[in-house]
């Protein structure tokens, strides 16, 4: 990042130096330029004979006149936190400097990420359990923090009705995903740069992520369409290889047709006593609905919680006329962990199958 031309536009000297001092000390390989008036931003653009690849300025600077320069992306310094009848990029003058790095970071990324991926493809995969229990949360982010630490580029999306991604990711203050779900229903043109504006990166991890919606009903709200929308826009993106959906348990019409715009599904099973009366109900579900054909060739079934020398009678099932395709054998250190507790171990035996299991994806 440090050939890119990157301008900071803000007359508020003492608010600029202060972003400068955090950038200098927490990043590097960024080099900004700060500037404090628009005619001296006006000159240096003139002379610039390389273009800018991103200037940030303040939004009672902004001139329509800056349109007649090469620059790649203005981002505006807003006093608000969001403007909703606005398409520009923003970033909230008054967030934290982890945050503001984040989404310079961010932008910076954005373009860079498209040109070394225009072969690639972001892969969806879902991770889906009818049993409450099982550990699909776990795994969904274990396989996201696995497949970042092999220089993967992840979102891990959270749509359970109760969210577990605080238990995984450092989550800032800022705009979640009910501001997200907003512009997917509202403003549907600007939905691919909205998911850069709202994304979280986890610095611990560099898994990214959105913060959990204000409320339960905004999630449960979304629409087939809108969620089809959400995966197709970020896949637009070009930013990530993988997007790991970690589904919550309940099955209706709308998560069928949801799992179905996934690329694979992992069913996730355990050896909870309930575990074949729910996956019986699943197999008859999916065998009845008119997706049955595509679906049932996207699953992967796991069986998670292993203990080899404790077997029952789900390990000898087949569903779909499938065996179990990986056990992810029980880590009892996960009983001793809360909070962001997660290790990364790759000699650990649960943390092993899941990278063999991200190697097949």
């Amino acid at each position: 990042m440090q050939n890119k031309q990157i301008y900071f536009v803000e007359s508020d000297r003492k608010y600029a130096s202060a972003i400068e001092r955090y950038i200098v000390n927490n990043h590097g390989h960024i080099n900004v330029t700060f500037i404090f008036e628009i005619a001296e931003l006006v000159q240096i653009l003139e002379e610039n004979k390389y273009g800018v690849e991103l200037l940030i300025i303040s939004e009672s600077m902004y001139t329509k006149e800056l349109k007649n320069f090469s620059i790649q992306k203005i981002a505006l310094l807003t006093e608000s936190v969001s403007n909703e009848e606005d398409d520009s990029l923003a970033i909230y003058k008054y967030q934290s400097g982890e945050r503001i790095l984040a989404e310079i970071t961010s932008l910076l990324e954005d373009q860079a990420n498209k040109l070394a991926r225009m072969s690639g493809r972001t892969q969806v995969v879902g991770i889906y359990s009818p049993i409450g229990g099982a550990g699909k949360s776990t795994i969904a982010a274990t396989l996201s923090i696995l497949a970042a630490y092999r220089e993967k580029r992840v979102l891990y999306l959270n749509l359970e009705d109760v969210p577990s991604t605080n238990n995984y990711f450092e989550v800032s203050d800022g705009e979640n995903f009910s501001r997200l779900i907003y512009y997917l229903r509202k403003k549907k043109k600007v939905v691919q740069d909205r998911i850069l504006k709202v994304q979280q990166l986890d610095s611990k991890y560099s898994v990214y992520f959105f913060a959990p919606t204000d409320n339960v009903d905004d999630l449960l709200s979304m629409s087939t369409d809108e969620y089809k929308l959400l995966l197709e826009s970020i896949c637009k993106t070009e930013q990530f290889d993988y997007v790991f959906v970690d589904f919550s348990s309940e099955l209706s019409s709308k998560k069928k047709e949801m799992l179905n715009a996934c690329d694979k599904v992992l069913l996730i099973l355990s050896h909870d006593e309930n575990c074949l009366s729910k996956v019986e109900i699943f197999e008859k579900e999916i065998e009845l609905s008119v997706l049955a054909g595509s679906l049932k060739e996207r699953i992967i079934v796991v069986l998670n919680k292993y203990f080899s020398e404790y077997t029952m009678k789900i390990e000898k099932e087949n569903i779909f006329g499938k065996e179990i395709d990986y056990k992810i054998p029980y880590d009892e250190a996960l009983k001793h962990r809360s909070g962001r507790g997660f290790v990364l171990d790759t000699s650990n035996s649960m943390q092993k199958t899941i990278f063999e299991m991200l190697t097949d994806l």
